[in-house]
């Protein structure tokens, strides 16, 4: 387990189930645990904020070994810690970790509905890249976007 700042790098062998309820409560398209259980290790990496040992927020990565870019796959912050500040705080200190680890881009989907998220990634300097017409299973459009880390 590594840590920076309150970030914790998780193990993906025994994935906490503070951060799949947190998933389930609070996600808009929440993972079954089986979607939990099936992330390889070698190819996939969870942080997770605490705050006085609770998980408040988590991030879900793809990296592929070798490679120098990494696939967010769900980011979220409990509501109540949201425009505090701490948002900014738990994307700076990922990043932090993703460079340690050699990352240099980092790309992502996000529903064109989404304003919060689209406003957060665009305030981290994500930039967009495509529109994906009807990527979701809801019919909605996937903005992709990119960061340059």
């Amino acid at each position: 387990m590594n840590t920076t700042g309150n970030i914790l790098e998780l193990s993906l062998k025994a994935i906490p189930e503070q951060v799949v309820a947190m998933d389930h409560e609070f996600f808009p398209h929440p993972w079954s645990a089986q979607q939990w259980k099936d992330l390889n290790p070698e190819q996939h990496c969870l942080f997770a904020s605490v705050l006085e040992n609770t998980t408040i927020g988590f991030s879900l990565f793809s990296i592929v070994p070798g490679d120098d870019v990494a696939h967010l796959y769900k980011i979220l912050l409990n509501p109540l810690y949201r425009r505090s500040g701490i948002s900014h705080q738990f994307w700076s200190e990922i990043v932090l970790l993703l460079k340690s680890k050699g990352i240099h881009r980092v790309y992502l989907e996000v529903e064109s509905g989404n304003a919060a998220a689209i406003g957060f990634y665009k305030k981290e300097g994500f930039k967009l890249l495509r529109t994906n017409p009807g990527y979701y299973s809801n019919g909605e459009d996937a903005l992709i976007m990119e960061s340059m880390l």
